[in-house]
C-alpha cells in the first residue's frame, strides 16, 4: 500500500520526477530480488506483485499522466533526429573508447550484420527443411535487425555524436561529490548534483569492503550505481531518464537517486562497521583525499575544505582500525561527525550568501508584484473582453501571465508544444531555450494575427495608441476569431525562414490576394573592424525593421542614428526589432557590435517595411464576418458569425487533438491552418461556433484512475481477509 501511495502521489505531484522514479525503482526491484537469492514459485510471485503495484500506482495516476504523456508526444518531445543522434552519438563514443575509428567500425558493423543475417537465413532454411528448432534462432534474428539499425544509423550523414563527458570537466565533478557546494552558474551547467556528506560517502566507498555484506548485495549495487553513472556518461541513457525531452539545464536530473544508493549503503555498512578491511578501505580514502586535493590545485575549492577532507579521512580511519572500539575511537568518531556538521553549516550559510547576492530583497518583489497587479487592475479597466497583453521583459518572472491571470506569450515550461513553438518563431515570436517567448521584438502583423492587443513595453511600439502609464493599445488587432482563405489549410509555413516572409505567405493566404505586407529596402551594408553598418534613406513612411543575426552566446548593443537602441541583449534566434516610422527621404544608420568583439555578419536582406495600409486593410477585412467572441472559460469558446458565403473561421488558438467544434449545436471538423492554429469550415448564413477542450487522454485517464482505485481497495479487503483467516487457523488448532 505505502509503494502504491508514494508513486502514484508521487506522479501525480510531478509525473518528471515520478517517470524517473518509475525508472529506478525497476532497478532498485532488480537488486532486492537479486540480493536476496529468490527462485521458483516465490520470484514469480513477487514479481507479480511488484507488477501489480506499479501498474496501480500509475493507473491511480493516469487521469494526470495519460494527458501529460499525449501533450508531450507533441510537445517537446525530442524527433525522430533526436533520438537518432542520441542513439549515433553513444554507440561512436563506445567504438572510440575501443580505439575504433569511424570507417573501421562501419565496415565492421556491416560485415557483421552480413553474416549474421546469413545465419539467420540459414536457421530459417534448417527449420523447414529438419523442421527441428535450433538454439539461438531468436538471437541471430534480434542481433541482425540491432546491427543493421546501428549501421543505418552510422552511415547516416546528418548525425553527429555527442558525448556528454565533454560537458564538465572531471575536478567540477568530484566537487560535487566531495565538496557538494554548488554556486552562481554552476548550478545551471553543472555535472551531477550527488553529495550525501564525507562521512556518508566514505561509509558508502567502505560498504564493499564490509565483510558482513553479501557478495551479491555488493554486485547489485555495484551495478545499479553504474547503470546510474554511465546514464551521465552518455546522451541516449540520459536521454530516456528524462522522458525523451531536450533538458535546459541541470542536465541530470535523476541524479538524486544516486545520494539515496550512497545514504543506504552507507547505512547497511556503518552497522557492520567491526567488519570493514582497514587495508582496501585506506587505499581508498587516501585516493579520494588525492582527488580533494587535485580539485581545490584546479581552482575549484578552497584550502578549508581541503582541510575538512583530510581531517575527517584520517578520523574514519582511525576509527576503523584495530583499536576502532576504544574510546579513543569513539571520540575520534563524535569529532569527525562534528566537524562535518560544523563545515556542512559553514557551507549552506555561504551558499545562502552567494545566492542571495544575486536575489531582489522582499521589498523589491512586494513593489513589483504591485506593479503587475496594477497594470492588470488598468487593463481590467480598459477592456473586460478576452485580449492577450505583449511584454518585453518580465515584471516577476516568465510565468507573469498565470501569476497576473492575463493572456499572454509567455510559459516557462520545458513541455510546451513544439509544434507551437516552431510557428511562433517562424513569425518572430522568438523562444529562448527556457521555452518562453521573448517577443520583445516582434512585429505589427504578428501582433495583430495573434490578437496581442495590449503592449507594457516601455518604450514606444511603432504607431500603437498609449492608452494608459506604460500601456499601449494595437488599433489593427483582430479578435480570437476570424475568417481566412482557403489556403491556410493546406499553407505550411517552414520553420528557420525569414519571419518577414513566413508573414507576407500567412497574410496572403489569409485574404487571398498577391500583396506583400513586408518589402525588403534597399541598403548600403558594410563592415569597419568590429562594426556591422546599415544605411538606407526612407522610402516612405512605412514601419521599417532591421534583421539582426543570432547572437547566441554573445550580447549585441545596436545603435539607430548613433543613439542606442538595443545594450547589451542577447538574440537566440534571426529576430526583427522595430526601428519606427520616419518621414520619405529621412536617412536612417543602424549600427551593431558584439560584446565579445566576435566579427559580426550581415544577412543579405536586413530591413524590411512593413505596409501601414495593407495591415489596416487586412485588419478591417478579416474580421468583417465576426459579430461576437466570447470566452466564458479558458476550455470553451464561442463565437457568432454572419457570412454570405462559405467560409473558414480561423481561431488564434494554438491547435490541440483535446478541440471539438460545433456549428449551432452540430459537431464539425477541427482542422489545422498554417499547421499550428484551429480553423472550422463556417457555411453560408448567420451562426454560432462554439469550441470545447478537453485534454486529449482525460476520459480515459480518469476511468483508469477510477478502477485503479477500485482495484487497490478490493486488494486490500482481500488481503486483509486474508490475513484474518492465518490468524484464525493457529487459534483453532490450539483450541481443538
Amino acid at each position: 500500500l505505502l509503494y502504491v501511495l508514494s508513486l502514484g502521489l508521487a506522479i501525480l505531484f510531478n509525473f518528471y520526477t515520478g517517470y524517473m522514479l518509475c525508472i529506478f525503482s525497476v532497478c532498485w526491484f532488480a537488486l532486492v530480488v537479486f540480493r536476496s537469492e529468490v527462485g521458483g514459485k516465490e520470484l514469480a510471485g513477487t514479481t507479480a506483485r511488484y507488477a501489480l503495484a506499479s501498474l496501480l500506482a500509475g493507473g491511480i495516476s493516469a487521469v494526470l499522466l495519460l494527458p501529460t504523456v499525449k501533450e508531450m508526444t507533441g510537445g517537446l518531445t525530442a524527433s525522430h533526429d533526436y533520438l537518432k543522434n542520441y542513439i549515433y552519438g553513444t554507440v561512436t563514443t563506445i567504438l572510440k573508447l575501443l580505439g575504433w575509428d569511424e570507417s573501421k567500425y562501419k565496415f565492421a558493423l556491416l560485415g557483421l550484420g552480413c553474416f549474421v543475417l546469413l545465419e539467420a537465413a540459414l536457421v530459417f532454411f534448417a527449420l523447414l527443411t529438419t523442421r527441428k528448432k535450433p538454439r539461438f534462432s531468436a538471437g541471430l534474428a534480434t542481433a541482425s535487425v540491432v546491427l543493421l539499425a546501428v549501421y543505418y544509423l552510422l552511415v547516416e550523414g546528418t548525425v553527429q555524436a555527442h558525448y556528454l563527458g565533454t560537458i564538465e570537466s572531471t575536478a567540477l565533478v568530484a566537487k560535487n561529490f566531495i565538496f557538494g557546494e554548488i554556486k552562481g552558474a554552476e548550478a545551471m551547467g553543472s555535472g551531477p548534483f550527488v553529495y550525501v556528506g564525507l562521512l556518508n560517502l566514505l561509509l558508502a566507498i567502505s560498504f564493499f569492503f564490509n565483510r558482513s555484506v553479501s557478495r551479491r548485495n555488493k554486485i547489485g549495487h555495484g551495478v545499479v550505481l553504474g547503470v546510474l553513472c554511465l546514464s551521465f556518461l552518455f546522451y541516449l541513457p540520459n536521454f530516456v531518464w528524462h522522458a525523451f525531452q531536450i533538458t535546459h539545464c541541470f542536465s541530470f536530473r535523476y541524479s538524486f537517486m544516486i545520494s539515496f544508493v550512497l545514504l543506504g549503503m552507507a547505512e547497511e555498512s556503518f552497522s557492520g562497521l567491526a567488519d570493514i578491511s582497514l587495508r582496501p578501505l585506506a587505499i581508498s580514502a587516501a585516493v579520494l583525499a588525492g582527488v580533494a586535493c587535485l580539485v581545490t590545485m584546479a581552482g575549484y575549492e578552497s584550502g578549508l575544505r581541503l582541510a575538512e577532507t583530510v581531517i575527517l579521512t584520517v578520523c574514519f580511519v582511525l576509527v576503523i582500525g584495530p583499536g576502532q572500539k576504544t574510546r579513543v575511537s569513539s571520540v575520534l568518531l563524535a569529532g569527525a561527525v562534528l566537524v562535518q556538521i560544523a563545515f556542512l553549516g559553514w557551507s549552506t550559510g555561504d551558499t545562502l550568501s552567494d545566492i542571495s547576492a544575486g536575489a531582489m530583497t522582499l521589498s523589491d518583489y512586494q513593489a513589483r508584484n504591485e506593479r503587475g497587479t496594477a497594470v492588470m487592475e488598468t487593463l481590467n479597466g480598459l477592456d473586460s473582453s478576452f485580449t492577450r497583453v505583449r511584454e518585453e521583459k518580465p515584471v516577476m518572472n516568465h510565468n507573469d501571465a498565470m501569476q497576473f491571470g492575463f493572456n499572454g506569450a509567455y510559459h516557462y515550461s520545458s513541455t510546451i508544444n513544439y509544434t507551437t513553438i516552431e510557428f511562433l518563431d517562424s513569425i518572430g515570436i522568438h523562444t529562448r531555450p527556457e521555452f518562453w517567448a521573448q517577443h520583445g521584438t516582434a512585429t505589427r502583423a504578428a501582433d495583430t494575427l495573434l490578437g496581442f492587443e495590449y503592449d507594457t513595453m516601455c518604450r514606444q511600439m511603432l504607431d500603437y495608441t498609449p492608452v494608459a502609464d506604460n500601456i499601449q493599445q494595437n488599433p489593427y488587432v483582430l479578435p480570437l476569431a476570424f475568417e481566412t482563405g482557403s489556403d491556410a489549410l493546406t499553407e505550411e509555413i517552414p520553420a528557420g525562414e525569414n519571419s518577414f516572409e513566413n508573414l507576407n505567405t500567412i497574410y496572403r493566404a489569409l485574404m487571398d490576394w498577391d500583396e506583400d505586407l513586408f518589402r525588403p529596402a534597399d541598403v548600403e551594408a558594410s563592415i569597419d573592424g568590429l562594426t556591422a553598418r546599415i544605411e538606407l534613406t526612407v522610402e516612405n513612411d512605412d514601419a521599417l525593421y532591421v534583421l539582426l543575426p543570432s547572437t547566441q552566446p554573445e550580447s549585441i548593443r545596436v545603435l539607430l542614428n548613433g543613439e542606442a537602441l538595443m545594450d547589451s541583449s542577447y538574440i537566440f534566434a534571426d529576430e526583427n526589432l522595430p526601428l519606427g516610422i520616419f518621414s520619405a527621404g529621412d536617412r536612417v544608420t543602424v549600427e551593431f557590435t558584439f560584446a565579445d568583439g566576435t566579427q559580426p555578419e550581415l544577412p543579405v536582406k536586413s530591413c524590411y517595411y512593413e505596409s501601414t495600409e495593407l495591415l489596416a486593410e487586412a485588419s478591417e477585412a478579416l474580421q468583417g464576418i465576426v459579430k461576437t467572441v466570447e470566452v466564458p472559460t479558458d476550455s470553451h469558446v464561442t463565437a457568432t458569425v454572419e457570412t454570405e458565403s462559405a467560409t473558414e473561421l480561423l481561431f488564434s488558438i494554438p491547435y490541440d487533438a483535446g478541440w471539438s467544434a460545433r456549428v449551432d449545436g452540430s459537431p464539425v471538423t477541427v482542422q489545422k491552418a498554417f499547421g499550428a492554429l484551429i480553423a472550422v469550415d463556417i457555411p453560408e448564413g448567420s451562426h454560432t461556433v462554439e469550441l470545447s477542450y478537453v485534454p486529449g487522454g482525460f476520459i480515459p485517464g480518469a476511468l483508469i484512475s477510477v478502477v485503479s482505485l477500485l482495484t487497490l481497495a478490493g486488494w486490500l479487503v482481500v488481503r486483509r481477509q486474508k490475513a484474518k483467516r492465518t490468524a484464525v487457523l493457529p487459534a483453532s488448532a490450539e483450541n481443538s
